[in-house]
């Protein structure tokens, strides 16, 4: 051969170790942010459950506080699509009305009676005061979506937590 020309690459080890770092970095990053994100969804929903008095027809009047204490995350777990939590009612008392106040449904007496209601003196959940009954068929429960409205009202704090995470784990890769 009357030419011969070498070439040699240095350095592509590091690069190969930088990105491998990059590629795990990334990875904490995701299951931090939907940690967060999680964490952030299950307090807003504790919230919308919390009030105590009307006025909102999106909040709950709370008698027992079983559905409120009942809204938790899961930790963050890997899947086919990456990191992910659930935020939702935890199973045990509140399974009859859990689905009722989330999306809502219509509530018939058995047997062809009557449904009673306390009427009470001022309204409210008070157990006394009671002045009358109310005796209807049906009731008709509209969905408050605690959930789903929690989620919806967290979207844009959910990318803040998702963004911060990512650019800190570029950071933290780009560390010698």
């Amino acid at each position: 051969m009357a030419a011969e020309l070498t070439v040699q690459a240095i350095g592509l080890d590091r690069v190969q170790g930088l990105t491998k770092r990059l590629r795990h970095e990334l990875d904490e990053a995701e299951r931090l942010g939907i940690t967060k994100s999680a964490i952030a969804v299950e307090q807003r929903a504790k919230e919308r459950l919390s009030r105590t008095s009307g006025g909102q027809e999106d909040f709950l009047w709370v008698r027992s506080g079983a559905l409120r204490a009942s809204v938790a995350h899961t930790a963050a777990e890997r899947d086919s699509q990456g990191w992910l939590s659930r935020v939702g009612f935890r199973r045990g008392r509140v399974d009859k009305y859990a689905p009722t106040q989330e999306f809502g449904a219509t509530i018939s007496a058995r047997g062809g009676g009557y449904l009673r209601f306390p009427i009470r003196e001022g309204g409210g959940l008070a157990k006394s005061g009671i002045t009358g009954w109310r005796s209807v068929k049906s009731v008709t429960v509209p969905a408050r979506r605690p959930l789903g409205r929690s989620l919806q009202e967290r979207r844009e704090l959910i990318a803040q937590y998702i963004a911060a995470e990512v650019q800190a784990a570029v950071g933290r890769a780009a560390l010698p």
